[in-house]
């Protein structure tokens, strides 16, 4: 299993709800289309390039470097707790 980085998306779903409406603040250039978005997770799951790939991170179809904050495990630990507290 490999992960990816996530991105703000242009697209119309929700619009018109409070969670997103600060999104129309941020100009389009920082902001990936929809088939921009899908990319990286398409690329991952039908790849040969990355057939047998596990534990990767990549970011706009790259095996990239993930934040050292993701292999912090007193990090991690902090996150487990919090979440199973929900």
């Amino acid at each position: 299993m490999s992960c990816q980085l996530l991105a703000a998306l242009q697209t119309t779903a929700r619009s018109g709800t409070k969670d997103v409406d600060f999104l129309r603040l941020v100009p389009d250039k920082f902001l990936k289309s929809t088939a921009q978005g899908a990319s990286t997770t398409c690329y991952v799951a039908l790849s040969p390039k990355t057939e047998g790939v596990s534990g990767s991170y990549f970011a706009d179809c790259n095996e990239s470097q993930c934040s050292s904050l993701a292999n912090d495990e007193s990090e991690a630990l902090q996150l487990w707790n919090q979440t199973r507290a929900l």
